[in-house]
């Protein structure tokens, strides 16, 4: 059975240069890249780990189509009007999803995300206020560790991954945390 698309696939050319997304803090990305590791042995699968730096989780592309002037100005101005509160997250299993190039091997949550759910829906409503064109739905919230790989089978984790998510990002498609456009802080 072939593994599920978690979002619709967009051209290359097509995909939006700039995303918000959560980052798990160092710690978090130094056992999460250990866990890649370690099954990348255990189940002999190949593929690209993602560097500690580029770990997200996905919340809401922004430019899907195509960015006029001021629209990343708009969006900041948007992200900037979130008053949330920080929440956790919990990813407990792996699966095997569709990716470009081949599968790729994401954590996922077994319980909703509630947390990442409202911030996303949050951010849409913010991000369409200010006449940005967003998608409708936020998928499944999920953290791609390892890209082009094959398909391996889900599995329950023996010790989830868990981070409490303090901010979210405006990242740029392809770039590393040191590249991204704008942080905000989520409420203690």
């Amino acid at each position: 059975m072939d593994a599920p698309l978690l979002f619709q696939q967009l051209p290359l050319a097509a995909r939006p240069p700039f995303y918000f997304a959560l980052r798990p803090d160092v710690v978090t990305a130094a056992r999460i890249r250990t866990l890649a590791r370690h099954l990348q042995r255990r189940d002999r699968i190949g593929g690209q780990l993602y560097s500690a730096d580029r770990l997200h989780v996905s919340l809401c592309p922004i430019g899907l189509d195509g960015l006029r002037r001021g629209d990343l100005a708009a969006a900041i101005h948007a992200a900037a009007e979130i008053t949330l509160e920080r929440f956790p997250l919990r990813f407990d299993s792996t699966a095997s999803v569709r990716g470009r190039g081949g599968h790729c091997l994401i954590l996922r949550a077994s319980a909703q995300c509630r947390g990442v759910l409202r911030l996303a829906d949050v951010l849409r409503h913010n991000l369409a206020g200010a006449g940005l064109a967003v998608p409708g739905g936020a998928g499944d919230p999920h953290l791609t560790m390892i890209r082009q790989t094959t398909e391996t089978p889900e599995s329950r984790l023996a010790a989830p991954i868990e981070w409490l998510a303090d901010e979210f990002v405006l990242a740029r498609l392809g770039g590393s945390a040191n590249g991204d456009l704008g942080r905000w802080p989520l409420k203690k």
